[in-house]
């Protein structure tokens, strides 16, 4: 039996969760906070990101609370017939192509190829199981919006974030908030590639947990056959290499078309970038 105030043993911040009715269980994942309420009939939820800029602890806990936080700047209550006592709370890819910028210039030589891992930010999203049914989704960090395209007129609307853009995966730290992505990058194009801007498709990508609770997404390649920011991409299937054992607990949002061309790189700067916490 669970006490109010009592932290809970958990492995991961994600899964399924047991709340009697008028218990409220909190979540506290970096500078996230969310509590969700079993009211009579209802859902209660209260969110809120407090200092993102500054608070980039990759640490979580859960615990029951006394009291719902009414106070909450983000209150959204959902309303149902019958209920029980389960709710989901799962993590989901970003539902917009993330642009991440290497903290540091990156060149990629004609006829050479990459290897590098990038993180993108990760949304929450609430269910209940009868019936199954989404209430809610919102990011853990909040990327800024960026405009990726040769112009105003012609391009995307995408986040934007920062990235270390590591060689190696026994460098990357656990990340709570952050899935990450093995990209390849061939430039079999006869020009030097500036990797300035990199376009993570990110809402065709499936979503895998390895065993220790990290979040990664199945291998992607982009292949630069010609002068320009124009690549072929491929999304390879099943989890990566680097986590051979990750199951999948997402499906892409968008399917991903085969021998798709898209424009993945760009030296524009757009003015509404900023720079996030990144991976």
């Amino acid at each position: 039996m669970t006490t109010s105030g009592v932290r809970q043993q958990r492995d991961t911040w994600w899964g399924r969760e047991s709340l009697a009715s008028g218990k409220t269980g909190r979540w506290r994942i970096g500078s996230f906070s969310m509590a969700v309420c079993n009211g009579e009939r209802e859902w209660l939820v209260a969110w809120d990101v407090v200092d993102t800029e500054e608070d980039r602890a990759e640490t979580w806990s859960y615990e029951l609370i006394d009291k719902f936080p009414e106070n909450a700047p983000n209150l959204e209550r959902y309303l149902f017939r019958e209920q029980d006592d389960t709710l989901g709370v799962m993590p989901m890819l970003a539902d917009r192509p993330v642009v991440t910028s290497p903290r540091m210039p990156v060149y990629l030589l004609p006829g050479e190829s990459a290897r590098l891992y990038v993180g993108s930010p990760i949304w929450v999203r609430i269910e209940v199981e009868t019936p199954p049914k989404q209430l809610s989704e919102f990011p853990i960090v909040r990327p800024s919006d960026t405009w990726f395209g040769p112009s105003t007129l012609e391009g995307e609307l995408c986040y934007f974030t920062r990235t270390r853009a590591r060689l190696e995966a026994a460098n990357i730290p656990r990340y709570v908030r952050y899935a990450m992505t093995p990209v390849v990058i061939r430039n079999q194009a006869p020009s030097m590639l500036p990797v300035e801007r990199l376009k993570l498709p990110v809402p065709f990508l499936t979503l895998y947990a390895s065993p220790e609770g990290r979040l990664w997404t199945q291998e992607v390649t982009l292949t630069r056959h010609e002068e320009g920011d124009m690549a072929a991409i491929e999304a390879l299937p099943g989890a990566p290499t680097e986590a051979p054992e990750a199951e999948r607990i997402q499906r892409p949002r968008l399917k991903l078309e085969r021998d798709l061309l898209t424009r993945a790189f760009s030296t524009l700067t757009s003015i509404f970038d900023r720079q996030g916490d990144g991976s």
